[in-house]
Order: C-alpha cells, then sequence, then structure tokens
C-alpha cells in the first residue's frame, strides 16, 4: 500500500502561522513564582 504525500502551500502556511502564535504564547508565559501561602 503506498501512500501519496500533497504538498498545500496555503495549508502549510496556515499550520506554520498557528505554530508561531502557539511558540509566542508559550514564551510570554511569565516565570512561575513560589506560592507561600497554600498549605496543603
Amino acid at each position: 500500500m503506498s501512500t501519496t504525500i500533497q504538498s498545500n502551500q496555503e495549508t502549510a502556511r496556515t499550520y506554520a502561522s498557528q505554530l508561531v502564535d502557539a511558540c509566542q504564547a508559550l514564551t510570554d508565559i511569565a516565570a512561575a513564582n513560589q506560592d507561600r501561602q497554600t498549605t496543603l
């Protein structure tokens, strides 16, 4: 069984844009601070 790989620039551009947005969102997350108030 063979699989044909198709190339679509518009689809690739859409996925690349979403990946850039996701990476930027991760980069924008502030550093975590230790919680000194919560007790378990």
